[in-house]
This record gives C-alpha cells, structure tokens and sequence, in this order.
C-alpha cells in the first residue's frame, strides 16, 4: 500500500480506584503525524472516521492512523487553523468553524467553500436531515437552503444571543435554544418541493428556578448546572428532571466546565483546566460517587462514540484518550519508572498469599513489592530490590519462582536453588550436586505433596530430589538427574514443567519437543515421535491443556493444539497471531487461555480455536515478553505476565463485548506513489461505486478499513479481483492492496475480514476499478479509424469505379481504334485496288503522250501540254505506286531503304508539280531550297512526307493566299523540312492528334 508508515504513541493507563469498575484509558498523542495535541473539537462521520479538531488544524483518525488534513490547493483552505467545531451533514459534507470563519469541506473533492458573514463565536448544530442551523446574532436562525446553496434568515424573538448556553437539536428532530433563564422548543418543518424551512415553537417541561451556568446534550438528554452546582439530567422522551450532584466544590478546585457526556449510569464531566471526573451511580444508594480520571491536564471537549462502547477525550496537550471498560482490565507496569534499580528483562513472577509481588529479572535480582493489589498503583506500594549483595541470592539472574507445601518459596536461577524462608524473613541457599557438579540454570520448579522436588535446567536436563529436613529448613536428598542424547549440552534445555497431577509430569524441551515422565522406567520418553517440517515446532517453552484434553504446546513457530500423534493443529503468524514465538501459556478459564509473544498477548479460545489480539495498538507499554515469565494469582483470578520491560497484569471485570463488525470503505488512492484524493475518481453505476484510472495510471493502490476502535488490530483482510482472479488474497492486517501494470478493462475488487474476536466474518465490500484504453484504443480513436476504413472504402470503391470506367473507355477507345483502323484499311484496301485499276489507264494516258511528243511538227503550245499530261500521269502512276508501297508497309512487307538523297533536287521536283495548281488558284508559292543539301533517307518515305505537307498545305490554304516551301541543314545532324501557309490553321488542342492516321 501506498502509505506512510508511522507510530501513534499509545499509554495504556489501567486504573481502578476503591470500588468503581475498571477500564481502560487509550491516548493518542502522535506529535509527529497530528497537527497539534490541544484537542478543541471532535466530530465523528457515518464511517465511523474521527475528525479532531486542534489549535492548529485538523486531523483525521480510522484507529489505526492519524491523517493531518491538508488542502488540496492555495484556493481550497481553511479560514482558520484553531478549530472551534465540526459538524458532520452527511454526503461526506463538513462543516468546519474557525474564528475567521465559516467552511463548507466537499470531502468528495476536496473543495472548500468559505462563508465568512459568520466569524468569530456562534452556535452551530445539524437536524436528523442534515440541514445545518446557526445562531450567531440574538432573535434569528441561519440555516443552510441545499437546493439554492445559500444561508438564509428565520427571525424568531425571545433569544438573546449572550444569554444562550445550549443549542442543539434532539434525537426527534426539534431544535432547542437553552437560556441562562428558560429555554425554547421548536419543531423543523421543512417543505419537501422548495426546501424551505420554518419553525414551529413547542411546550417542553423543562423548567428551572436557578439560572443555568452550563448546558449539555445528547439526542435523548440534557445536563445542566444551575448557579448553585446542582448537576440535573432532564430526560426528553419522558421530560424528566433527575438530580445528580452537586458539583460545588469540583468546580470551585478544578474551574470550569467544558463538556458533560453520559455513559452507561455514570456520566463525564470534563474541566477546561484541570481533568475529568468520572460520576458512577452506586448501585446500593443511588448516590454518584464521584472519582478522576488520570489525566492531568485540562479537557476542552468529550465525545460519546456514535458506533462503540467509547468515550472520546480531547485534551489540552495530551492528544486524545479513549475511555472503554471492556471485559479485560489490562495494567501496564513499566518497571523502569518505578525504580531505577530494575532495567533488566522479567522472566519470573509470583503473588504469595501475604500479597507480596514477587518479580524476578535477569541481571537486577528480585523486586519485592509488598501489599500488591490489582487496583493499587504499584508507585503507591512499599517495595525492595534483593540482589546477591543483601541477600543469600547465588544470582541475580532470576529464572522461576514455586509454591511450596511448606512455609518458604522456591527460587530457581542461574547458579542454582534458593529458596526464601517466611518465619526468617530472608532467602536462603540450598545447595544440589549431581555427582560432581552444582545444578544450575534453574528455569522451572514443582513440589509434589509428598515431597518431590522437580527442577527443570536449561542445559543440565530435569532432577528429580527428596526435600528432607525440617519445615523451615529443608535439605535436598536423593537428587536424580534425567537426560537426554547422552547429556549432550545443546540437547537437554528443559525450560518448563506441566504437572497434569502428582505423577504425570511433562518436560518441555528446546529442540527436541516434550518428553513424559515414566515412573514404571524411571525415565524421560518423548510424548510424540511426530517429525515437524519446521524443526523450530520442537522448541517447546510452554504447556497447557484445555478441558477437552487438548494439549496446548507454546513453541517458537507458534501454538500446537495437540490432541494425538495424528491429530493437531497448529496457529501462528499465519492465522493472524502477532507474533509465532510463544513465551508462556495461563489458563484462564477451562477453555481460554491468555499467551504472550514478541509483539504482545493473545486471548485464544480453544473451543472456538478464536483468538484477540492485544498489543501496541491496544495501548500495552510492554509488549515483548519472556519466556515462562507468566503466573495466575489463584485468590482473584489475575494473570500477570513478564516482559523484556515490566509486567502486565490481566482481569476479567469488565462488561462483555457487543458484536460489532463495521463495514469496509474505500478511503485512499496511491497512483504510482503519490496520494490522491479518492473520491475525485469515484463516479456511480447504478449502486456501485467505479473508480475510472486513466491508461496510464495503471500502478496504483488502494486503501480501504473497517473503522473499529476496540479490535481494529484483530482483523484480518482477504481481497479478490474479479476479472484478474477469483481467488480470496490472505491481506493480513494490511488494509490496501497494490496493483502493477494492469490491463485496461474493468474489474470488481472484493474485500472482506476476519474478526477473530467474535469468530465472525464480514461481508464482502466492492469497488469496481475501470482502467481507460490507451488513446488509440479509445471510442473516438475507433470512430476515426471507423471513418477512416469508411473514407479508404469509399475510396477503393471510387477508384474501382474510375478504373472501371477507365477500362471500359480505353475499351471504347480501343474499339474505336479498330473500327477507324478498319475503316482505314478499308478505305486503304479501296484506294490500293482502285490505284491499281489505275495503272492501266495512265500507261494508256502515258503512251499515247509519248507518241504525241515523238512526232514532228506539234506546236509549242501543244507539246507543253502533252508534256505536262505526260508528266502528271507519270507523277499519278508515281503516286499510285507509292500507295501500293505504302500498303505494304503497313502490312509489313516493305523494308526500309537507305541511301544518299539530293534532297534539294527531290523537294524542287516535287514542287514543281504543284506549281500550276498554285497558278489555277492564285496562291503565292515560293520556295528556299539551297543547292546540293544531301541526306541518307529512304527515297518513298522523303517523297511521300514531303508531298503529304505540301499537299496538306494547298489544301487548307484559300485562293489568294500563300504557301512557302523551306529545307534548312544549320542544326547539328538535323535536316528541317518547313512548309507554312496562310489560312486554316491547327488550333492548340488538337497538336497531340497530328500523328494520329485518323485524325481530321
């Protein structure tokens, strides 16, 4: 868990004084972790949580831990660090009065809201609904409107602010403002729709002669003191008045009073200045005895627990006491403050019958503490120290004290036995030899009623003897010596002696278990052959044995309730017991025995196998005890118990406890090892509480606790994560859990206790823990991946889409390729055929020119225009031939021919042919063509290019216009064929379809 761990400083004052019950009187008083110890005001929550209010600031108890309040941050404070009162309205709202004043604490968040039109003194209470009231001005009542969060104003006459000594609100839910002088009573109503409130004024029987000087409350009662002392109770249900003292010269010795609480049939009464009176009713007369408290310092407030059996103390510089009177009166002796002569650890303990207290120390010898009694202050008692220097004592390392059937007492130590003579008054040696050495390291005796002697040695084995001699001056005859292993040193350690009778004797051995004495072969015979796992079982420092023959076996790993060879059970650390080495074992009634540890005493019922816990916690200043150093005082029951310390002495006078198992709540939150405030995480899911962490807040602790002043210290937590686990986590008395690098989801966490005072476990409390997703797996990091998969979806679909109607256009396209290539062909089919039927009539055109030309006599004007028929069908039959070839081009069939061209002479010829179509239709042909420019070309393909250009270019070109022929070899390996003309023109959009055979 992520708390910080600290001490509270408990002083357990076990007290009883004459004929008044005892009790037990807890302080709390931690200087380090409590704000200030001047205690002003208490204040305790549905949770059972005790707020205290200080001189400087408030601090927070659950009986385990004091938490100093601190504020969230520079804007949420308290007015004030002296708190004059604290009021609890429920919904985890306090309400906290300073002199500078008025603070409303949201314990949910934190957050303060400051009211500070109320300042300095006035009177404030809460009704049954958790409506706060306040008086601070004479004839008017504050109270707070919830809905619209404001105070608001009820006037009301007949309450003067400076004569009012109570106001309060009782347990029927009407509110009462007691004067010095009378008193008024009114009934709250309060309207359900707006929440407004009104007061109705009521007759009460509570009348009195005297002016009052002080008044005090619970739900059911009041207490007052007129001028003249006389402390009355007036009892609301029946409206009674009952006398109960007089309190003239308490008040006129101690000053004044602070506060008054009822408890059972006595009643608190608490000085300003100087302690607490206990006032208990006697039982014979009637009368109240009047007895005080230890507590030497003034009181500024008293506190009846709302849940448990306690009165709640607030002292000025002594912290806070808890007063119980529980069925166990517990008194704490701490040698050390009583005499400086004993600082050594007890390890015996006796009580004669002429009540002296007998208690023996390693190293200090033996306090003698004359005329003890239970209820006597030991410091109130005569007492002397005998050492080996005053006394006859062979050491001052003091192991074991007997009874004997004569008039003397059996003193056990390191050197030997030494016993103390009653008729001479003073200790007196007696030497053992067992051949021929001293028996020494005496750690236990027993007297038979014939007169055997028993001595258990740690170290030399057990002795049996014969006590001779005369009553007053015995002498030790017979000595028998009973080993084991030889006399091996390390294997004969007999610490104890359990007398079940006369003759059946059990031996308790370190290392090697018990061992029985058999009278029939005068000899040790271990009682269980039984091999442990855990050697240190073996180490037995005490028996008992209970009314149903269960052996009981302190070892140094715990209790062994030992039935058979085959049937025991073992309780330790691991069960819940503080602490598993077992130093000693007394028998308090048949089935319950009282054993003391390393860290305190355990109440163990063996017919339930239930156990209780008392140590630091429990206000015990000693808690380590000894081994064997225990004893039972047969006359009034008293068991006494030594320690490394003092002595703590037990007594079952008190009243049996109540059943009470108060619930778990959740109150702390560590995130990654620094507090939060829980309840700004907590949100509500129908009737469960859910923690939200975010992703990264997944190493956390969570605190919980059972708010439980009495047997906080006997419980032991079980947890369970549900959705991680279903198995129940053994918690011990720890009450929080950690949790490391958690998944995110949603998970139950369940707790539970074991109260091993009344054997009973308590329901099972849960928290639901929500660990966020990381942000890419968050709702809306999916709503955008879900937007995402939508928007690439959508976009795989548009270009799927687009592809398709790609496809299908470069289908169309393709198609239309075809079919104009078809057309193409077909047209290039046509021409090639129809070119070919041509050739017969231009070789009938061209031969008949021929002929013409050949013969004499034709005119100029007839032989230029045979020649140019001539020529025009020779450049027709040309063309024709060039289509064919062009065809099989096309087709593949035709191969390039490369050769050295005049291409001047091939661009002038060609023009020429086309210079009388240019004369027809009035067109300006020019040409620049340089002489003799050769270049490597195919001869068909030149001419076919070049007439295709200038073809093209008569064709676009209107009459009139002008068409220019340019050949240009000034580029670098570059021959530039230029043809222009006037006219039509190719628009810009439609260059890239120049090469296309289809296109136009």
């Amino acid at each position: 868990m992520g708390k910080q761990s600290f001490f509270i400083l408990f002083f357990f004052l076990n007290l009883l004084i004459h004929n008044a019950y005892a009790y037990n009187l807890k302080q709390v008083a931690d200087k380090e972790y409590m704000s200030n110890s001047s205690i002003t005001s208490l204040c305790q929550d549905e949770r059972g949580l005790m707020w205290i209010g200080t001189c400087d600031g408030l601090n927070i108890y659950d009986g385990q831990e004091i938490e100093e309040f601190k504020t969230r941050d520079k804007e949420d404070y308290l007015s004030g660090n002296l708190i004059d009162n604290i009021v609890y309205t429920g919904e985890d709202i306090y309400w906290i009065q300073t002199y500078y004043g008025l603070n409303r604490l949201n314990r949910k968040n934190n957050t303060i809201t400051h009211y500070n039109e109320f300042q300095k003194l006035f009177f404030m209470n809460k009704d049954s609904h958790g409506n706060l009231f306040i008086i601070q001005d004479s004839n008017c009542i504050y109270y707070y409107h919830k809905k619209e969060g404001v105070f608001k104003k009820i006037n009301i006459t007949g309450i003067p602010i400076s004569d009012i000594v109570n106001f309060f609100i009782d347990g029927n839910n009407r509110m009462w403002v007691v004067m010095k002088g009378y008193n008024r009573c009114y009934d709250i109503q309060q309207e359900a729709t707006s929440g407004d409130i009104t007061l109705l004024p009521q007759k009460t029987n509570l009348i009195y002669q005297t002016s009052l000087i002080y008044c005090f409350n619970d739900e059911q009662s009041l207490y007052y003191i007129d001028k003249e002392f006389n402390f009355y109770a007036f009892h609301i249900p029946t409206q009674k008045n009952e006398f109960i003292a007089n309190l003239g010269k308490e008040i006129q010795e101690r000053g004044k009073i602070s506060s008054i609480v009822h408890y059972h049939n006595s009643y608190f009464v608490g000085f300003l200045m100087d302690g607490i009176l206990l006032l208990e009713k006697q039982k014979e007369t009637n009368h109240y005895q009047i007895q005080p408290l230890p507590i030497n310092s003034g009181v500024f407030c008293l506190k009846k627990d709302r849940f448990q059996d306690v009165v709640w103390i607030g002292t000025d510089g002594q912290g806070v006491y808890l007063y119980s009177n529980p069925l166990y009166s517990i008194k704490s002796m701490v040698l050390s403050n009583y005499t400086e002569k004993i600082e050594r650890p007890v390890r015996a303990i006796y009580l004669d019958d002429e009540r002296t207290f007998w208690v023996g120390t390693k190293g200090n010898g033996i306090l003698k503490i004359y005329d003890y009694e239970f209820d006597k202050n030991i410091s109130d008692c005569r007492s002397e120290v005998l050492t080996t220097s005053n006394s006859a004592l062979s050491s001052n390392a003091v192991y074991c004290f007997a009874k004997s059937h004569r008039n003397l007492l059996w003193i056990g130590d390191e050197e030997g036995l030494t016993y103390y003579s009653y008729r001479e008054k003073r200790i007196k040696s007696i030497p053992i030899r067992i051949g021929n050495e001293d028996f020494k390291y005496i750690h236990d005796i027993y007297e038979t009623a014939d007169s055997e002697l028993w001595l258990a040695s740690v170290g030399m084995g057990v002795v049996k003897a014969r006590i001779a001699g005369t009553p007053d001056n015995p002498v030790i005859v017979d000595a028998q010596r009973y080993i084991i292993n030889d006399g091996e040193l390390g294997s004969n350690y007999f610490f104890t002696i359990y007398a079940e009778n006369e003759t059946n004797l059990l031996f308790g051995n370190k290392g090697y278990g018990v061992f029985r004495y058999n009278e029939t072969t005068n000899g040790l015979e271990p009682v269980s052959t039984h091999k442990y796992e855990n050697m240190t079982l073996n180490n037995i420092l005490a028996i008992s044995k209970d009314s149903s023959n269960n052996y009981l076996f302190g070892t140094s790993y715990g209790l062994i309730k030992y039935t058979s060879e085959t049937s025991y059970q073992l309780f330790n650390a691991k069960n819940g017991f503080l602490n598993n080495t077992i130093h000693a074992i007394l028998r308090n009634s048949s089935d319950n025995f009282w054993l003391s540890t390393n860290l305190g005493l355990i109440n163990f019922d063996t017919k339930r196998n239930v156990f209780r816990s008392y140590g630091f916690g429990d206000g015990l200043k000693v808690v380590e005890f000894s081994d064997g150093a225990a004893f039972r005082d047969s006359r009034t029951g008293t068991l006494f118990f030594g320690g490394i310390n003092g002595v703590v002495a037990i007594r079952a006078d008190g009243r049996p406890e109540q059943l009470y198992m108060p619930p778990v709540y959740f109150d702390k939150l560590s995130i990654f090892g620094e507090q939060y405030n829980l309840g700004e995480f907590l949100t509500r899911k129908k009737e469960a509480e859910v923690l939200n962490l975010q992703y990264d807040q997944n190493f956390f602790s969570v605190s919980f606790a059972s708010v439980d002043y009495l047997n906080g210290n006997n419980c032991t937590y079980f947890y369970k994560l549900k959705g991680l686990s279903d198995q129940w986590v053994n918690n011990g008395s720890e009450s929080g859990v950690s949790f490391t690098n958690m998944a995110p989801g949603e998970y139950t966490l369940l707790v539970k206790y074991y109260n091993s005072v009344f054997d009973k476990e308590s329901d099972v409390y849960s928290l639901v823990i929500r660990i966020g997703d990381p942000w890419y797996a968050s709702w809306w990091a999916y709503l955008i991946y879900a937007f995402c998969l939508l928007l690439l979806a959508a976009l795989l679909i548009r270009s799927f889409i687009l592809r398709s109607k790609r496809k299908k256009q470069e289908l169309l396209n393709e198609i239309e390729k075809r079919h104009q290539k078809n057309v193409f062909e077909s047209k290039l089919r046509f021409f090639t055929n129809i070119a070919h039927e041509f050739c017969t009539p231009l070789t009938l055109i061209y031969g008949p020119c021929g002929r013409i030309l050949s013969s004499k006599g034709l005119s100029k004007f007839v032989v230029d225009y045979v020649q140019m028929i001539q020529t025009n069908a020779e450049r027709l039959n040309n063309l024709i031939h060039e289509l064919i070839e062009f065809r099989r081009i096309e087709t593949g069939n035709r191969e390039v021919r490369i050769e050295s061209l005049n291409v001047s002479s091939i661009v002038k010829g060609i023009a020429k042919t086309f210079v009388e179509m240019a004369k027809s239709r009035n067109i300006t042909f020019l040409s620049k063509i340089p002489e003799q420019v050769m270049w490597n070309s195919d001869k068909g393909f030149l001419n076919t290019i070049i007439i295709n250009l200038i073809s093209n270019a008569f064709k676009y070109t209107p009459d009139g216009q002008s068409i220019k022929i340019e050949v240009d070899t000034s580029g670098e390996n570059m021959l530039t064929l230029r043809v222009a003309n006037e006219g039509s023109t190719i628009k810009e959009k439609d260059f890239q379809y120049i090469f296309n055979r289809h296109f136009g």
